[in-house]
């Protein structure tokens, strides 16, 4: 929510909150993530305060962190406290910015996630958490190739309750005969997961730009390649007046005009296609009137990716 001031000198402010008690009448009207857990919900709170003000240092456009409370007790809920950031969200510029323009936002975004992969540094992957105000990656996690085995196989458990529960079968039978080709070593580092155009902020005047990426509670550590395919995935469905090619060309251009990707990824990428197409439709809801309207495009849209994929 927004915090407005009678005083132009005073910055204008965005509130982002970790509602932990579902039960408080007094904080109904408070942004919340929608996580989990109260664990849960703590950690990626710290995390992305502690995301935002390493990257305060850099040239990469994120909201400045004024302040922050993200440890429970007192009387307000955990709290980050975030500047505003004018900008229109990049899934809504179809009409302001040329297809040219697009592009050039898009190689933007990938010399800006280069500076990223370039800010931080781990020995492993996985999800992560702060302690002593340090990202640290958490202490029980598997090897890289064993929890990427276990994400996509109980993704695909989950595909056997959706409309598209035909597509389990062949799924599983290409993983198994893919499975092998992902790298068993990499560089870790800082991957947002949900980096849509609805987190890209930019603007629209006679100089377009990225204003800010936000939105950093969905993190986690892992290879630099992985970025690659969940940009290309995210911005191809909602950015209709580029294509794959088109959005896959200037993201790595503007990427490598930073730092290069590892050798082979472009061989591993279908790997993390089929890990974001699973993302998404494991979680289609049994019940989805597939018969007409938006069902059956989703369910066609599913089945044309992944025919694409495999």
């Amino acid at each position: 929510m927004s915090e407005s001031t009678d005083d132009d000198d005073r910055p204008e402010y965005v509130v982002k909150l970790a509602k932990i008690d579902e039960d408080d009448p007094d904080a109904s009207e408070i942004y919340r993530t929608a996580l989990p857990s109260e664990a849960t919900a703590l950690r990626n709170l710290a995390v992305e305060a502690t995301v935002l003000t390493r990257l305060e240092g850099t040239a990469v456009p994120v909201p400045a962190v004024s302040s922050r409370v993200t440890e429970p007790g007192g009387d307000i809920p955990p709290y980050i406290l975030m500047e505003h950031i004018d900008g229109t969200v990049l899934s809504e510029t179809d009409d302001s910015l040329s297809t040219a323009q697009q592009g050039n936002m898009i190689e933007q975004l990938g010399r800006y996630l280069a500076l990223v992969h370039e800010t931080f540094s781990f020995d492993r992957f996985g999800e992560l958490e702060v302690i002593d105000d340090e990202l640290r990656v958490l202490d029980d996690t598997r090897r890289w190739q064993d929890q990427f085995d276990v994400e996509i196989e109980q993704a695909i458990e989950r595909l056997e309750q959706t409309p598209v529960a035909d597509l389990t079968h062949p799924a599983r039978d290409w993983y198994h005969d893919r499975q092998g080709e992902l790298a068993r070593s990499f560089e870790s580092t800082v991957i947002h997961e949900d980096l849509n155009p609805l987190n890209v902020l930019v603007t629209t005047d006679s100089t377009p730009a990225i204003s800010a990426i936000i939105d950093w509670e969905d993190v986690m550590a892992g290879p630099s390649e992985l970025q690659v395919t969940i940009a290309v995935t995210l911005l191809e469905r909602q950015l209709a007046d580029l294509d794959t090619p088109t959005i896959q060309a200037r993201f790595v251009s503007g990427y490598r005009s930073v730092r290069d990707l590892p050798a082979g990824y472009e061989r591993r990428s279908t790997l993390y296609e089929f890990r974001q197409w699973l993302q998404t439709f494991s979680n289609l809801q049994p019940n989805l009137d597939t018969t007409e309207g938006r069902g059956a495009a989703v369910e066609q849209y599913a089945r044309t990716a992944f025919e694409e994929i495999v």
